[in-house]
C-alpha cells in the first residue's frame, strides 16, 4: 500500500524589515486602582523611518471604544494617573508601532488586572472636628481619592455608604 501525502505552504518574503516591538514586562499584570499605571513600551526600525506609536486601552469585552488618554509626554510609555480605572476589571493595552517611512507596522498587547483600592478620604480639617449642635457644617471630601466612596449628612449624624 503506497501512502503519499502533499503539503503546501506560502512565504511573503518582504524586502523591508518591519518594526521591533515589545512591551515590557509580562504579558498579564496587576495594578491596584489608587496607584498609576506606567506601561513602557521598546521599539526599533532598521529603516532609519520615524516610529509612530497608537496605544489601544480598553476594558476586556467591552465595545463602547471608551478612549483612556495617556499622561505621558514620551510616546513609548503609557501612563494612567491612580484612581481613572475601574477597579476589578481587566483591561486589555495593544500598541501599534508604524514606521513612517515603510508604512509597515508592529503590534504588541499585555493585559491589566485592575485591583480595588483603599478607600482613602481626606476631609478638609481633619477627621476629628468639634461643631456646635446648634450651627449648621459643612464637611468638604471633595479630595475624596475613589468614586466609590459618598459622604452624606442628615441631621445631626454622619453616614458613610459605600457603593
Amino acid at each position: 500500500m503506497n501512502l503519499c501525502s502533499r503539503q503546501e505552504g506560502y512565504t511573503t518574503v518582504l524586502t523591508q524589515m518591519i518594526p521591533d516591538l515589545i512591551i515590557l514586562g509580562g504579558k498579564s499584570r496587576s495594578v491596584r486602582r489608587s496607584n498609576p499605571l506606567t506601561i513602557n513600551a521598546k521599539a526599533t526600525t532598521s529603516s532609519h523611518g520615524m516610529l509612530e506609536y497608537y496605544w489601544d486601552v480598553r476594558k476586556s469585552n467591552d465595545t463602547s471604544g471608551e478612549y483612556i488618554p495617556s499622561t505621558s509626554k514620551d510616546p513609548s510609555k503609557f501612563i494612567v494617573p491612580a484612581n481613572v480605572l475601574d477597579g476589578n476589571s481587566m483591561y486589555t493595552v495593544e500598541l501599534s508601532v508604524v514606521d513612517t517611512l515603510t508604512h509597515l507596522s508592529s503590534t504588541d498587547t499585555v493585559y491589566v488586572n485592575v485591583l480595588q483600592g483603599n478607600i482613602v478620604a481626606k476631609i478638609q480639617g481633619g477627621i476629628k472636628q468639634t461643631v456646635s449642635m446648634s450651627k449648621g457644617t459643612v464637611l468638604d471630601a471633595s479630595i475624596l481619592h475613589t468614586g466609590n466612596f459618598l459622604i452624606t449628612v442628615r441631621g445631626q449624624g454622619i453616614f458613610e455608604n459605600c457603593r
